[in-house]
């Protein structure tokens, strides 16, 4: 989603002179843009990653973000029967300047674990009470965090090893929408546990050589359980997806490999997993029946928005008297946190390129509408389903393109 960053979503900031950047890569990046019913993932085969301040982040992910979004604008408007909806998009820009790139340190990486070995724990930046949930959602993850505090005991003294499901690790699935919170809210369970984070991409995993995913699969758990880590995977349905019932190249047999090894590793794990996905709809079976506690993610309820708005709004952004945290949560309904954080940031810019000294409502209203956009053309895609279908034969067709359509 345009204008995420890191500090809200797990996923990398942009670019600025205040940052210095440091040993920049190349990686894989998947995001995935959602228009009504449908989904367009783009791969990005040689995204920019540097170290920011001693994490590693995706460079410019907002100019990233932006580009992604118009091409996907692009297509909405351009695919037809005989250009269909893409599935993927692939894009590969020109390589890292040899200055900034190290070659022989990659193929050291191929070598010793993969992409894997890029993927560092730290400290859980938030806490339960810094993210603003509806209070249905609060009480789940308190939920979720007394399964894994108590789960010992209710194992080992009371017996009840069959309540959870058979599994070794505790196993937590966060679904919803983008910019509810679900991986802010992810971390907030390891800070309740006292536990260190590993927080994984599945680019950071995937790998072009052939059998490497699953090795950094091993990796990933191996060191999660020698930390005792809080494992949180982002983009879960792109590991968990629906298994391929017909195999036809190599690539669909990688696939499910990776899915199997998993799985696997689920099983041998013993702390805590959390997986957010933005699209449940697309695991697998099999993997649903290991989840210990699933909880859907609203978008954010009135009391939720006005945390949010306060948190964005901070001390020294200048506002008119009746602009407040809880007018505006008010104000503008069926938004995401990561939607009013971008609506503060283009109401400042629609109220300095004005020359106002201070933000108003019609600054507000400017950035709502701006949010809006974005979503406009996945709204009115949702509207179009499929109503019959049919097969025809060559002679039909025939007909049909030469402008003699069949009354039948």
């Amino acid at each position: 989603m345009f204008g995420k960053n890191k500090k809200e979503e797990g996923i990398g900031v942009q670019e600025d002179s205040n940052a210095a950047v440091q040993d920049v890569h190349e990686q894989e990046v998947v995001k995935t843009v959602h228009m009504g019913d449908r989904d367009i993932r783009f791969r990005i085969r040689n995204a920019r990653t540097g170290l920011v301040k001693g994490k590693r982040e995706i460079l410019d992910e907002m100019l990233l973000d932006c580009m992604i979004e118009k091409m996907a604008q692009a297509v909405k408007v351009s695919h037809s029967k005989y250009n269909p909806f893409p599935h993927e998009i692939i894009i590969r820009s020109a390589a890292v300047p040899k200055e900034s790139s190290n070659e022989q340190d990659a193929q050291g990486q191929r070598e010793d674990g993969g992409d894997a070995d890029m993927i560092e724990s730290y400290a859980p930046r938030f806490s339960l009470d810094d993210v603003a949930l509806n209070e249905k959602v609060r009480e789940q993850i308190r939920t979720a965090i007394a399964a894994v505090r108590y789960k010992k005991k209710m194992v080992q003294e009371w017996g009840m090893s069959e309540q959870f499901a058979g599994n070794r690790a505790v196993i937590l699935n966060f679904y919803g929408k983008p910019g509810t919170g679900k991986s802010m809210a992810a971390e907030a369970i390891a800070q309740a546990l006292g536990k260190n984070v590993y927080h994984i991409n599945y680019s950071q995993l995937e790998s072009k050589y052939v059998g490497e995913t699953p090795k950094n699969i091993r990796r990933a758990f191996e060191c999660a359980a020698k930390d005792s880590a809080v494992l949180i995977f982002d983009e879960a349905d792109s590991f968990l997806g629906k298994r391929l019932s017909s195999v036809t190249q190599s690539a669909d047999y990688g696939v499910n490999i990776t899915r199997s090894v998993l799985l696997m590793e689920l099983e041998k794990f013993t702390g805590v997993v959390v997986f957010t996905t933005n699209l449940i709809s697309n695991y697998d079976e099999a993997f649903k029946r290991r989840i210990l506690l699933s909880v859907y993610f609203e978008m954010p309820d009135e009391q939720a928005r006005k945390k949010i708005w306060a948190l964005h709004l901070g001390g020294k952004i200048p506002l008119e008297t009746s602009v407040t945290a809880d007018t505006l949560a008010a104000r503008y309904t069926s938004i995401s946190g990561a939607d009013i954080k971008d609506m503060v940031f283009y109401a400042a810019l629609r109220a300095v390129e004005q020359g106002g000294e201070t933000l108003d409502f019609p600054a507000f209203d400017y950035a709502h509408e701006t949010i809006r956009e974005r979503y406009r053309n996945q709204d009115a895609e949702g509207d179009v389903k499929i109503v019959s279908s049919k097969t025809i034969t060559q002679e039909e067709y025939e007909h049909e393109i030469n402008g003699e359509v069949s009354n039948d």
